[in-house]
């Protein structure tokens, strides 16, 4: 990641980093969101930057947990439980690439969800002004989890037709439309059709499908 996708040379600016990440989004993956950060630390920032900003996403990581549970702060017990849980069930490669594309890239969907459930049916319609790019943004960031947010949005709908807000409908629709351009992304089409560990249980049309 620290060379370019699109010319295996070095990069020294974002506009390099957009230029490498179009090339990554057909040849690898469609993480552009989160790869695209991933450069940006990695060829255009001090490696204390990354350090500093990878520990206050984990505070973050840790807070949004604990509201998404309803765990006070006050409650020791909870807030212990959730720290070592964390660290033993998210434990990655302490790596710009596993860090920001997993870590991170959790704490922004559950902060999404988190609006979506708490703010979005209460807040003036001008925030559309955010909360549509934020939406989008949240949906192109990690498959591991906006495949099953957007099942559950897609539930949660069904059942709520008649009361939710324009800016729940915002968020749902323009969520689904990172989650399509991640998803569906050339990269990842290529690589659901590539076998990656020991699947020996299935055939290779029921891995497709899984």
């Amino acid at each position: 990641y620290q060379s370019s996708f699109a010319t295996g040379g070095s990069i020294s600016g974002l506009g390099d980093i957009w230029q490498s990440q179009v090339a990554h989004y057909f040849s690898l993956n469609g993480r552009f969101v989160a790869h695209f950060l991933v450069q940006t630390f990695l060829c255009l920032l001090p490696q204390c930057i990354f350090a500093i900003a990878n520990a206050g996403v984990y505070v973050a990581f840790l807070l949004l947990i604990l509201s998404a549970l309803r765990i006070s702060l006050d409650n020791t017990k909870g807030v212990g439980a959730i720290a070592l849980l964390a660290v033993l069930c998210f434990q990655t490669k302490f790596t710009p690439t596993c860090q920001i594309g997993y870590i991170w890239m959790f704490s922004l969907i559950v902060g999404f969800v988190l609006l979506f459930q708490r703010f979005a049916g209460h807040c003036s319609k001008w925030n559309l002004l955010w909360l549509i790019p934020f939406s989008f943004i949240a949906g192109w960031s990690q498959e591991a989890l906006v495949i099953g947010v957007g099942a559950a949005l897609v539930w949660w709908w069904l059942g709520h037709l008649k009361t939710m807000s324009l800016n729940q409908w915002a968020m749902m629709i323009f969520f689904g439309i990172g989650a399509l351009a991640l998803c569906l992304s050339p990269a990842s089409i290529h690589r659901t059709g590539s076998e990656t560990g020991s699947v020996d249980f299935l055939s290779s049309g029921a891995y497709s499908i899984v």
